[in-house]
């Protein structure tokens, strides 16, 4: 049995089951009228007793990070595992009132209720993802890099020539690709801790210098390999704090 309710007057009517839903102010006192699904909701209505609201933040179960609410992953840790905390404010709120009315028995009393829980088991996916988008980033900036340096790529029989011209600049090209790839592919999504991001980052790196390795497989590529991980680590690593510091910011 369904009820509308005015929270202010205590006026009541007990909903029709063959008409439609009605949420017109109260004819008494023109308050906004609330629905109550049973006779319980209509006793914390009428005693003027609000349930806990749960808050923005959410808190993560590994490491107790207050993450925003539309985070999938913990932007601290890198966990998947969240509890909904309540509101602070709403909570001492609620215990007041019902301290009040703690000698009245037709008060029903809720005692701790449980955290809803959210979890998600797409961490692997999250990873994955990062690295695929830091390959594509690398690829991108190399490709506007280049055209930017030497323009438009010469034919094969001046390739080489014009790769020992610009020696220099094609490194820095490469390097600077490198770094802003490890960068995004920790800020794209999601939020990982310093391990899960140096390790994605680093991922970019190796997975572009081995690849060097299927035309050339003399030592100094697979040294350079190394390199490029180290350069995309490091890009990972200036995300990872860049980001930290803004979380920090918009949680403050």
């Amino acid at each position: 049995m369904s009820y509308i309710v005015c929270r202010n007057c205590k006026n009541y009517t007990q909903v029709d089951a063959n008409a439609p839903l009605v949420f017109d102010k109260c004819e008494n006192c023109g308050h906004t009228l609330e629905f109550a699904e049973n006779d319980k909701a209509l006793q914390f209505v009428l005693k003027d007793i609000e349930l806990p609201k749960v808050a923005y933040h959410k808190i993560c179960s590994n490491c107790n990070a207050l993450n925003p609410r539309e985070t999938a992953t913990c932007m601290f840790c890198g966990n998947s595992s969240f509890l909904l905390q309540y509101d602070v404010e709403s909570v001492n709120k609620y215990n007041d009132r019902l301290n009040d009315l703690k000698d009245d028995p037709s008060v029903v009393v809720i005692n701790n209720p449980d955290n809803p829980r959210l979890s998600y088991d797409n961490k692997w996916y999250h990873k994955l993802f990062a690295t695929v988008m830091g390959i594509v980033d690398f690829f991108m900036f190399f490709i506007i890099g280049i055209q930017l340096t030497i323009g438009e790529l010469p034919d094969t029989a001046n390739l080489m020539g014009v790769v020992t011209a610009n020696m220099y600049p094609l490194i820095s090209v490469v390097l600077l690709s490198l770094l802003f790839a490890g960068v995004l592919s920790v800020f794209i999504l999601p939020k990982l801790d310093l391990r899960d991001a140096v390790t994605v980052s680093a991922s970019v790196g190796l997975v572009i210098g081995f690849s060097t390795l299927l035309v050339n497989s003399f030592i100094l590529v697979a040294l350079t390999t190394l390199l490029f991980g180290f350069i995309s680590a490091l890009g990972g690593l200036i995300s990872h704090v860049l980001l930290r510091s803004l979380v920090k910011r918009i949680i403050k």
